[in-house]
């Protein structure tokens, strides 16, 4: 479940990188690991999606840079998909919900300079480290930042990717994206999870 669970954030973090020689082969890498057997989310689904990689893996590198950008970075009139969480939910760069985040990753000694701070892909990474550590802590604090965080912002996004993305890896990506962050951590007090987890 915890392996299931950090890949499933990793893989969606790496996704919304920019994308860089090796892109592809990361990604094919990433979504092997993902087991939806442990997820036990039948919203979730990665035939589509896969399909979707290998057709990204025949295109040229700089027209999914290009819709990357245009998605993400630079568009006119506006940026359709902005990855930052304040943008969504203040309407400005860098704002009181940046500083929030920030205080989250610090408080587990993380350090992310400048407006990455509360990028998409860092904030799904930050799940995933979390999820790693496999402790009640980190488990709990996951929990906590996926209803305070993403799950304030990530259902817009994730309509606005499906919406605006030329490239059938973006869309399928958005439909992943959703119940990813919506699945609750709340089994973890289960008794049959409670044995598994480190104090």
């Amino acid at each position: 479940m915890f392996d299931a669970r950090t890949a499933l954030y990793r893989f969606i973090a790496q996704s919304l990188v920019y994308p860089e020689n090796g892109y592809v082969s990361r990604l094919r890498d990433s979504i092997g690991k993902i087991t939806l057997e442990s997820l036990d989310n039948r919203e979730i689904s990665l035939a589509a999606l896969i399909r979707e990689l290998e057709a990204l893996s025949s295109l040229p590198l700089d027209q999914v840079q290009g819709e990357y950008t245009r998605l993400f970075i630079n568009a006119y009139p506006h940026v359709p998909c902005s990855p930052y969480e304040s943008v969504y939910r203040e309407g400005v760069l860098m704002g009181e919900s940046t500083e929030e985040v920030n205080r989250s990753y610090q408080k587990w000694g993380l350090v992310v300079n400048g407006e990455e701070v509360d990028h998409a892909a860092v904030e799904f990474e930050f799940l995933a480290f979390l999820w790693s550590l496999e402790t009640r802590e980190a488990l709990d604090e996951a929990e906590h930042f996926r209803k305070e965080h993403l799950a304030r912002w990530m259902p817009r996004f994730s309509a606005d990717l499906a919406k605006h993305s030329r490239l059938g890896f973006y869309r399928e990506l958005a439909e992943l994206i959703k119940p990813a962050c919506m699945i609750e951590g709340m089994s973890l007090h289960s008794p049959e999870i409670n044995p598994l987890l480190s104090a």
